[in-house]
């Protein structure tokens, strides 16, 4: 490991001990003027963000676009600080659920689940959360470049009981953890090329992973939704829910028709700076 990744590394960890010693409404603060912080001074794929809300929001306003932005920031600051803090969040119960009864079920049944999120509120609580419940799971999350930062968030997740795995593993893993009654977590809102299922989102086609409709197709694991957002008092709601089939259409145009659902209630807790509509169809 290079010098400055080493570097990196024990920033990360005194930043994240200090961080510990913080109330909950400190950590809110800190979490939004970092979120400032990036909004005038980093200025980071703004103009992707603005450019997706347009599409997103054709009749929306200019000033409308400036302030989801700037609340994108700063629920994005929170978020990241939120999502280091998580044992602390889950023992302190700011997390509450609706429709555990409904995960719980699929989970029950032995089959293994196949868990749709989307890059929507705080989604990284998502799998801390079923750890701290007693669910086996199994996620998948991009490695970071800088290995120290890599390293302390390997670390950090392994604190909360999630050891994540590339988008590289070789699929049969992931049927396998399914066939073992697993939840395997997959954030599928993500462009996935020309490869991918072109489904509209927002009224424009945009390419999605087919993963999720092949599992299911392979083991006959339950789909279940889930979705994490944050409230004002800044705790969060935690909502399960299994995947409507109703009508003719696949997994993940159902799913996306869910995730714009809940977008178009809280468009500043989306994350707007993914390319999304980067790839089009074939004609």
């Amino acid at each position: 490991m290079s010098i400055t990744h080493q570097l990196t590394y024990f920033t990360l960890k005194l930043f994240y001990r200090w961080l510990g010693r913080l109330s909950n409404r400190e950590r809110i603060r800190v979490g939004e003027r970092i979120g400032s912080l990036a909004f005038h001074r980093l200025k980071v794929r703004q103009n992707e963000a603005i450019l997706n809300l347009e599409i997103a929001f054709p009749d929306s306003t200019r000033q409308f676009r400036k302030t989801t932005l700037r609340q994108l920031h700063h629920h994005f600051g929170i978020m990241f600080l939120d999502a280091l803090c998580a044992n602390v969040i889950l023992t302190n119960g700011r997390i509450t659920v609706k429709g555990e009864e409904k995960l719980a079920s699929a989970y029950n049944a032995n089959r293994g689940v196949i868990l749709m999120a989307g890059h929507f509120g705080n989604w990284e609580l998502i799998p801390p959360w079923l750890s701290f419940h007693g669910y086996e799971i199994m996620t998948v999350a991009q490695r970071q470049s800088n290995r120290g930062a890599d390293l302390f968030f390997t670390e950090n997740r392994q604190q909360t009981g999630t050891s994540p795995i590339p988008p590289s593993t070789d699929p049969s893993a992931m049927i396998d953890a399914l066939r073992e009654g697993k939840i395997l977590i997959l954030a599928s809102d993500q462009n996935a090329g020309k490869r991918g299922e072109f489904v509209h989102f927002f009224g424009r086609p945009t390419s999605s992973p087919r993963g999720p409709a092949v599992f299911n197709k392979k083991t006959g694991a339950m789909v279940i939704t889930a979705f994490c957002y944050r409230k004002p008092a800044g705790d969060y709601e935690l909502k399960f829910d299994r995947l409507p089939n109703d009508g003719g259409e696949t997994v993940m145009e159902r799913f996306t028709s869910l995730l714009e659902s809940e977008v178009m209630k809280r468009p500043a807790q989306y994350f707007w700076f993914h390319r999304r509509w980067k790839s089009i169809p074939k004609k």
